[in-house]
């Protein structure tokens, strides 16, 4: 669903966590929840509203990305193999919806799927030799992305 990038920790944190994790027994692992406590949270994200906009939306932003389309960027043309599909859209907005719960709110906005746009985007667009020789990264592709569409007005 999500490709989340992680920071390395620096060297003194990471001394520490190797020293903590490696001189005694771990800690027995609890349960904080159970499988079908899992299943309702499935259920409660599906169930966020969504406006028609927003969804429109989260498409636009993830068609845009397919080379060779009508009303595709000039830069998606020339630095994008393989743009992301259908599944984008939607895990662009389960994300979108969990967020929005996650944020103390029972609705999806804007910011919810550009928070989520990056990390759902950026392991479905497949960008071509010439954005690697121009040294062009994803996460450019996806800002540009961002900028140039239009959002909803009742955002």
């Amino acid at each position: 669903m999500l490709n989340v990038v992680m920071d390395n920790l620096p060297e003194a944190d990471e001394v520490r966590v190797v020293q903590q994790t490696t001189a005694g027994r771990p800690a027995p692992i609890e349960a904080l929840f159970s499988g079908e406590d899992v299943l309702r949270f499935h259920e409660l994200v599906r169930k966020v509203p969504v406006a028609e906009e927003m969804v429109r939306y989260a498409v636009q932003l993830v068609s845009a990305s397919r080379p060779h389309q009508p009303g595709t960027p000039d830069y998606v043309n020339e630095w994008v193999s393989w743009g992301a599909g259908t599944r984008a859209g939607q895990f662009l907005i389960l994300g979108a919806k969990a967020r929005a719960l996650l944020q103390g709110r029972a609705h999806v906005t804007v910011e919810d799927i550009q928070a989520l746009a990056a990390p759902t985007l950026r392991h479905r667009i497949l960008l071509n030799y010439r954005a690697e020789a121009e040294g062009i990264r994803v996460e450019e592709v996806i800002k540009r992305l961002l900028a140039g569409a239009k959002t909803p007005v009742s955002a």
